[in-house]
């Protein structure tokens, strides 16, 4: 990526383009709204899961590992919220 001479940005392509395209050259402002264009939204999951791993599959719990079983002998001492 580079600007040229009369203030265009000049985008490299990393492979030709069937019609032999090499170079993408815009305007600046062209050039930041198609950047803009590529950042996600806030508070947008970027990981989404399908079949087996989606959060509602049925068969989710048999390849997904579940929490380390409880020892019901093993008592744990609740400490105190504060300290006075």
């Amino acid at each position: 990526m580079q600007i040229n001479a009369a203030g265009q940005v000049e985008l490299k392509l990393r492979t030709p383009w069937r019609d032999a395209t090499t170079h993408l050259v815009m305007s600046p402002l062209e050039f930041m709204q198609r950047l803009a264009a590529l950042v996600p939204r806030p508070r947008l999951h970027l990981i989404r899961f399908h079949g087996l791993l989606a959060p509602n599959a049925k068969l989710r719990p048999l390849v997904v590992p579940q929490g380390a079983p409880k020892c019901e002998t093993e008592t744990v001492q609740a400490r105190p919220h504060r300290i006075s």
